[in-house]
């Protein structure tokens, strides 16, 4: 109020699980002409005691008196009432709550409650720690400081502890349903009741998701020193990558006085599968003994993770002879996908032979492997070739030959034209010309007038070359 003293009234209720109409308070003077109370209630805390690294929740209550003996307060409202919780060790609120509460305008005998989620220390001391709060209004803006809270901490020293978690299979496989075996043990000497086990992996950052059960298992009571094993059904999203993955877990329950006791923790899964790959001689030469060609083999990737730092070898055998590198780093090699590797080589065998090779690469979690194969490449016998009219490497193709000399006897021709006009142009022209009529001279150098004069033209044909 405007006008009035603001007689700050502090009621802390220490351990209570229900709401304590007796309360203590502590009264602040501002010494103003009027007074106006308001106090601010401990209604609970649970668990109580609470403990060193555990979160508690905090029941508190900002209320106005209905009357005054120095003033009839039904006449005014205390305006734009905030509270902020003072962080102070070993207290400080849950990750993402506000420190400020915005009570708001409250008139003569109004009340509101609010609840805080508090962590405690994991080093607190046990006995009384102290909690505190300011008060700010419209009339004292500045702030007011409350008297201290006492919280009392207590160590626990036997709890449900997480003694294992199993998967099985060790690394879950996308689209592959798994079992997940989480173990309790009962520390305590007494039974713990109510106990349940909940697997947080709402978030789309954790690609699992239970299979044909729910994502929370219950025990109704565990004896003193028991253990239990929750067992979960679980399916791994099949576009997963592999990888590992931080599954959090919300462990609750009750003692045998009734108290709720809160475990959050995570556990990792490691998500992958083994390595699946395919083999095969994509492209090859026609080979003959003593034959020299190319051959082109690719390497698959048909499993659902990617593979890494993959390189391939060809190795050395006594049915071929490797012509130039013999290796290739082929790089990362995703799920679904292909590389090829091209060699040079020279074949002894006369039979068909088997090229033997090598790969190296890493998984997901940098694991190296080795795996060895062989593709059969076939060996062809002269007979064989021209059955099947095939372009045979075994004596060098003849159409290679037939290129070859094309292109010199262009150049040749080209040479001659330059030499008579001086321009490049105009010489490639003729040249390219004179290659066009190739084959109509030589159907005509075998005419039997023509053939007599063959060892003159060799003998110009060399002169001119000089």
């Amino acid at each position: 109020m405007k006008r009035g003293i603001i007689l700050f009234i502090l009621m802390f209720l220490l351990v209570a699980s229900i709401v304590s109409a007796s309360t203590s308070s502590v009264i602040i003077d501002t010494s103003k002409s009027n007074v106006v109370d308001v106090k601010l209630k401990i209604m609970k805390y649970t668990p109580a005691p609470v403990a060193p690294g555990e979160y508690f929740d905090l029941w508190v209550a900002v209320e106005t008196d209905e009357s005054s003996s120095t003033s009839i307060v039904s006449q005014d409202d205390v305006d734009n009432i905030e509270l902020e919780f003072l962080e102070n060790y070993p207290f400080t609120l849950k990750e993402g709550e506000d420190t400020v509460w915005d009570v708001g305008d409250l008139g003569p005998g109004e009340q509101v409650i609010k609840k805080f989620v508090v962590r405690v220390a994991d080093d607190a001391p046990a006995g009384d720690n102290e909690l505190r709060f300011i008060y700010t209004s419209e009339d004292d803006p500045n702030g007011v400081y409350t008297p201290y809270l006492d919280i009392n901490v207590q160590e626990i020293e036997a709890t449900l502890n997480v003694d294992s978690i199993v998967s099985e299979p060790e690394i879950l496989v996308p689209g592959k349903i798994a079992e997940l075996d989480i173990t309790v043990n009962n520390g305590a000497t007494s039974a713990y009741k109510n106990i349940d086990v909940v697997l947080a992996i709402d978030s789309v950052d954790v690609p699992i998701v239970p299979y044909k059960s729910s994502k929370e298992k219950s025990l109704s009571l565990l004896g003193a020193g028991e253990d239990y094993t929750f067992n979960f059904e679980i399916i791994v999203e099949e576009d997963a990558e592999a990888g590992v993955y931080k599954i959090p877990m919300n462990i609750s329950y009750q003692n045998s006085n009734g108290t709720e006791f809160i475990k959050q923790d995570t556990f990792g899964i490691m998500i992958g599968a083994e390595a699946d790959l395919s083999f095969n001689l994509e492209d090859f030469d026609t080979f003959q003994e003593g034959g020299k060609g190319e051959i082109v083999v690719s390497v698959s990737n048909i499993g659902p993770t990617e593979l890494k730092f993959m390189n391939i070898e060809l190795l050395e055998d006594e049915d071929y002879v490797i012509i130039g590198a013999n290796k290739e780093y082929l790089g990362n090699l995703d799920s679904d996908d292909f590389e090829t590797s091209t060699y040079d080589i020279f074949v002894n065998a006369e039979d068909d032979t088997e090229l033997n090779f090598k790969v190296t690469y890493k998984d997901a979690y940098n694991e190296e492997y080795e795996e060895e194969f062989s593709v059969s490449l076939p060996v062809y016998t002269r007979s064989e070739v021209a059955k099947y009219e095939l372009d045979s490497n075994g004596t060098r193709s003849i159409i290679k030959y037939i290129c070859y000399l094309l292109i010199i006897l262009f150049i040749y021709f080209s040479y001659k034209a330059w030499r008579i006009e001086k321009k490049l142009d105009v010489a490639a022209k003729k040249g390219l010309v004179e290659l066009i009529k190739l084959p109509f001279r030589i159907i005509l150098i075998f005419r039997p007038s023509r053939i007599k004069l063959w060892p003159n033209k060799i003998g110009k044909f060399f002169k001119s070359l000089q």
